[in-house]
């Protein structure tokens, strides 16, 4: 069951990379949220317009760099005169155990950044474009390097630094498995045990580093799918309440008014009259 449409990268099971200009002709409607089931590295030289990453909406600014991630909702609506190219993988399984994924987001017009990753990218699109056997590896490894080059040229950022940087792993780790498991359970003792800490610690590091108990950082992921749900014909409000497991769509309400003072209805309708 899906919400928004959910679009696969053509030919992933033959090339887990692709590379294409910002204004190629996407296989959907670009101009609509949609969510991937793959990363973008979206590397924008010359901006103009606005990019939108789960409702959360920024300039699309020259020099910038953007990662959008499986799932997420996304719109870019760019400028005529906008330029860059987007880089879309799927396997991230060589990564991932390394790579501290969630401090992955942006760098916003930062030119010798930009410089820095442009670069890396030129590498990884030339590997990208070689036939041979071998290269495919070491189009990898230029891919691993550019997620690297962008984690720390944000610990270099000192307007990034509070926010992401000193996130323990445990916590990265308590986001990966939300995202994995929040359709299906939401019981506080369940990721500790996944966690292999006590809820007591998990309660304690969501505090110290976001200034909210574990609680309140579920609802809030909770309440975000729930949006991704809501903007799509596709699904009623009581198949929304089913596929996130609510007790009934009496509770499912009940928690979107709490947290919104709307109704799941008048929810949706702002959303729809927003990105329209």
């Amino acid at each position: 069951m899906n919400g928004l449409p959910l679009h696969k990268l053509p030919n992933a099971d033959n090339q887990f990379i692709k590379i294409e200009s910002i204004d190629y002709a996407n296989p959907y409607d670009y101009k609509k949220l949609h969510r991937h089931d793959y990363y973008e590295i979206i590397l924008i030289r010359q901006g103009g317009g606005t990019q939108i990453i789960d409702f959360e909406e920024s300039p699309l600014c020259s020099n910038s760099v953007y990662v959008v991630f499986p799932g997420q909702v996304h719109l870019m609506q760019r400028t005529p005169t906008s330029q860059g190219f987007v880089v879309q993988f799927t396997h991230l399984a060589m990564f991932e155990k390394f790579l501290p994924l969630y401090e992955l987001d942006a760098i916003i017009e930062n030119e010798a950044a930009f410089e820095e990753l442009w670069k890396i990218f030129q590498q990884l699109q030339a590997n990208l474009q070689d036939t041979r056997s071998y290269m495919h590896s070491i189009t990898q490894h230029y891919l691993h390097i550019l997620l690297w080059k962008i984690l720390q040229l944000k610990t270099l950022d000192p307007a990034s630094s509070k926010s992401t940087v000193s996130i323990p792993s445990t916590l990265k780790q308590f986001l990966s498995l939300l995202d994995q498991h929040l359709a299906h359970t939401r019981v506080i003792k369940q990721y500790a045990e996944w966690l292999t800490i006590t809820p007591k610690k998990l309660n304690e590091l969501c505090k110290k580093h976001w200034g909210k108990t574990t609680l309140q950082v579920i609802h809030e992921r909770l309440l975000l799918e729930i949006k991704r749900l809501l903007m799509t014909q596709n699904l009623s409000h009581k198949e929304v309440a089913y596929h996130l497991q609510f007790d009934s769509p009496a509770a499912f309400s009940g928690f979107v008014k709490k947290k919104t003072g709307l109704t799941p209805t008048e929810l949706q309708q702002q959303l729809e009259q927003i990105y329209k």
